[in-house]
């Protein structure tokens, strides 16, 4: 058996496998025999059946497997040999070579193989990158106070609906005649009126008092099915082939008085951040929005990388290789055309993980492994649980790792753990690009910083409206947004 390479291109080749009958002969013989002893037919006993007479039936593709076996060993055997660094997978090449295992002994197989192109990301301090400090301003701060007054501020009952309330209501099914159905669906819930509210629901209540009774549908009151049917606590399907038409009643209106500015409030909106006065409480604001909007920072510094490795990193992956490739891999073997409508973001794709690929080998600090993602979301789990009152205690750390592992284990928290992969691999990288390179830190406000962002992307547009080099896994469009509670709406 022998196998040459023909250089096609830049960093195509053409392999050309020669396959002598000797060369598959003995482990074709061996399969003939297998099948034999295995083989059922009728007339003759198990495992008598004649080898003359498998081969007569089974031979063609008893070869056909022999040899395709040989082939698979000897060229990643050859590849590992050369230390070919190829895209993907050897290529069968029909057009070079005719194939007829059925009268052929003696065989000449070609594949087409694409080399994946050397390259060198070096960082150093000569590499500029910018990072956006953003930084709230006071009329941010001041709202931001506000917002945590009125968080943890009590509720008192009202009189009317106004913005900023929120309704305890009573929903009862009605039929066509507009009378409420016997048995039918009824719900206690509430609606918030604020920024968030669907408009229907601020247009019907607002202005209404209790025990006041109006027809609604609830699937525009609350904005949407899902929305419905999770406040009303019903399922979807049953909600949905209901008539559109509820009885609502107002049962109780309440708003939230803002929190007076004293050490009870400072203490449960900061907790244990020493904040004891109205100074010290809009630095602690100022300081938590600023690591809030730091996440917008970085995330541009990650992109900004990204861009620069990809403007430093000349990479020029042929295009009829990419296209046989493609077809060859995809089951449902697409039209030259469907491929070429994919083929800028698998060049995109392909290019990128060719980047990521060398950063890794020349900066495997970058690198993140099982048991970083377990210890990430085991911290994460002893935060929000708090189940250490103590570090030293052996049985609560049992147990929460048990936990991990199991939780690790189910497959529906795939997606989950890979974004935490992600997220981890995301954070080395920036870790690298503040020791290697050199990052210049650049002081806007929330509204410059977003300024700067559109400014950016009209730019992009004007130079290229064809797909970026964003399409990968690692780079997703962001919206910028003020930090809000997860107490807004409930």
């Amino acid at each position: 058996m022998n196998i040459t390479k023909e250089q096609t291109g830049e960093l195509t080749a053409t392999l050309k496998v020669e396959v002598k009958e000797s060369d598959y002969n003995a482990d074709y013989q061996q399969e003939l025999k297998k099948y034999a002893r295995q083989s059922v037919i009728p007339g003759f006993r198990p495992g008598k059946v004649p080898v003359g007479m498998i081969e007569k039936k089974y031979g063609t593709a008893i070869r056909a497997d022999s040899i395709n076996k040989l082939l698979n060993e000897k060229l990643t055997e050859y590849i590992k040999e050369e230390k070919l660094n190829i895209l993907g997978e050897p290529i069968p090449n029909s057009e070079k070579g005719k194939i007829d295992f059925e009268r052929q002994k003696d065989f000449d197989f070609y594949f087409d193989i694409c080399n994946i192109p050397e390259i060198n990301i070096e960082l150093n301090a000569s590499i500029e990158l910018d990072f956006f400090q953003i930084k709230p301003t006071d009329e941010q701060v001041n709202k931001q106070l506000e917002h945590l007054r009125v968080m943890y501020g009590k509720e008192v009952e009202v009189e009317m609906v106004k913005p900023d309330t929120k309704v305890d209501i009573e929903l009862r099914e009605l039929n066509d005649e507009g009378e409420v159905v016997e048995d039918g669906i009824f719900s206690t819930c509430n609606v918030l009126i604020n920024q968030y509210s669907a408009a229907y629901a601020t247009e019907r209540l607002t202005g209404k008092k209790a025990e006041d009774v109006l027809t609604v549908n609830p699937i525009e009151l609350f904005g949407d099915l899902k929305s419905a049917a999770d406040k009303m606590a019903v399922d979807k399907s049953k909600l949905e082939d209901k008539p559109d038409s509820f009885e609502l009643k107002i049962i109780k209106i309440q708003r939230r008085e803002l929190a007076e500015l004293n050490q009870e409030f400072f203490d449960k909106a900061f907790h244990e951040k020493g904040v004891s006065d109205v100074d010290s409480a809009k630095q602690e604001v100022e300081k938590q929005m600023q690591e809030y909007f730091s996440n917008d920072g970085q995330f541009v510094l990650y992109n900004d990388f990204i861009q620069w490795m990809f403007d430093n990193t000349k990479i020029n992956l042929p295009d009829d290789f990419l296209r046989k490739w493609l077809h060859s891999i995809n089951e449902n073997k697409p039209s030259m055309e469907e491929i070429d409508k994919e083929l800028v973001n698998v060049k995109n794709k392909l290019q990128t993980e060719i980047i990521f690929n060398k950063l890794k080998e020349n900066y495997p600090q970058i690198e993140v492994n099982y048991d970083e993602v377990k210890e990430s979301f085991k911290q994460q789990f002893k935060k929000v649980l708090k189940v250490y009152s103590n570090y030293g205690d052996e049985e609560a750390d049992k147990e929460v790792e048990s936990f991990i592992d199991e939780w690790m284990r189910n497959k529906k928290n795939n997606n989950e753990i890979e974004n935490r992969f992600q997220q981890l691999h995301q954070e080395k990288v920036l870790d690298l690009i503040r020791n290697k390179c050199t990052i210049k830190e650049i002081g806007v406000t929330f509204d410059e910083f977003n300024n700067i962002m559109k400014e950016r992307k009209r730019d992009t547009l004007s130079e290229n409206d064809s797909a970026s080099h964003h399409d990968d896994e690692e780079h997703h469009d962001h919206e910028h947004s003020e930090p809000e509670s997860e107490n807004d709406q409930e």
